[in-house]
């Protein structure tokens, strides 16, 4: 890549207020926002994905966002390409980019690539076709992604924590790596990414994780969730089976609840409570990621100590607790601009720092 401006990521668990910010920093900072969500990619996914309207955007141009179709698979490789193009045309444009999802590895995979997991034997092979075969035959093709998933949490729960049922292809992948090597996908990518494209080409990337406490977080999930039913993701749901009746997608958490309720194998009532837990395991599983797995890939920690209250819906909260950890020397509410222009007045060449914000209200 050969973009001149360094990148901010901003993630974090489902519900925690990714998308606003990403649209509050990009108006202050003249960027655009790439979307790093594996779902959102695809078009006719809206409600269920928590997909950002129109009017949310604020006139902020977003890219990757409904740019598929649902029958379509992009995979990790397919997406850290598209994103590096993307990246490279809003450079040339003279503006910044700020990748925004809740996806960790698509984040990662911009930031240090993805390891070639593609030399697999034919005995590996062959016993992973039989077993999803089985399942297949067992399933039936609505669910079977998300039996393949379970597959990998029974062997690589650290992988399965990070890839979504309905991501086929990184599900197969990240098996096929584990039968081949003993060891997770994720714990390979780790080792690859002291190979980051960021540090070897001298680029400094900025992340922001919003980390809501979990009990305030899980209030707004269960709310979030009627709220999507009251909204039309029934209807949503049965347009996509109209056009394709056996949609992968609809294995995301979320589109398989409302599908059951639609096939009659669950009451709404059920549906609605089960897509609640559900949610709530995923922004579990996302939170861990983020605990834990940053300082793992080597990334520069700032503790920038407690936040409480602390509403980030706009650069000068953020810049303002940036602004205590890197001096007073430079006005804090300047402090991403001068990131993105000139580094903040540190040498912060081919570094990935994380910004955790805890205690984020909602």
């Amino acid at each position: 890549m050969n973009s001149n401006f360094p990148l901010i990521g901003i993630s974090g668990p489902t519900a925690s207020g990714k998308s606003d910010l990403a649209v509050e920093l990009a108006i202050d900072l003249n960027a655009e926002i790439i979307n790093v969500d594996s779902v959102q990619l695809y078009s006719g996914l809206d409600i269920g994905s928590g997909k950002i309207t129109a009017k949310e955007m604020k006139g902020i141009r977003h890219h990757l966002l409904s740019s598929f179709e649902p029958n379509q698979e992009i995979d990790a490789w397919s997406f850290t390409s598209l994103a590096r193009n993307k990246i490279e045309e809003v450079s040339r444009r003279g503006k910044a980019s700020i990748l925004a999802g809740g996806s960790g590895l698509y984040l990662q995979s911009v930031i240090h690539g993805l390891i070639d997991d593609t030399a697999v034997s034919e005995q590996v092979k062959a016993k992973f076709e039989a077993r999803s075969k089985s399942l297949l035959h067992e399933h039936g093709e609505q669910y079977f992604a998300l039996e393949l998933h379970r597959w990998l949490e029974e062997i690589d729960p650290v992988s399965a924590a990070e890839i979504q049922p309905a991501d086929r292809a990184r599900t197969g992948r990240a098996i096929l790596c584990f039968l081949e090597t003993g060891s997770s996908i994720r714990e390979l990518q780790l080792k690859h990414a002291n190979q980051s494209v960021y540090s070897s080409e001298g680029k400094p990337f900025l992340v922001i994780a919003l980390l809501p406490e979990r009990e305030e977080l899980y209030k707004k999930i269960n709310i979030r969730v009627v709220s999507m039913w009251e909204s039309g993701l029934v209807e949503e749901v049965e347009a996509i089976l109209e056009k394709y009746p056996n949609c992968k997608q609809l294995s995301a958490v979320g589109y398989r609840h409302a599908a059951q309720f639609i096939s009659g194998e669950m009451s709404k009532a059920q549906a609605v409570e089960e897509m609640q837990k559900d949610t709530r395991r995923l922004a579990k599983r996302q939170l861990t990621w983020w605990r834990n797995q940053p300082s793992k890939l080597g990334w520069n920690y700032i503790d920038i100590g407690p936040s409480e209250g602390l509403e980030p819906s706009s650069i000068c909260d953020i810049s303002a607790l940036i602004g205590e950890r890197f001096g007073s020397e430079m006005a804090v509410e300047n402090f991403l601009k001068g990131f993105l222009e000139k580094g903040s007045g540190e040498d912060l060449s081919g570094q990935v720092f994380f910004l955790p914000f805890t205690n984020v209200k909602l």
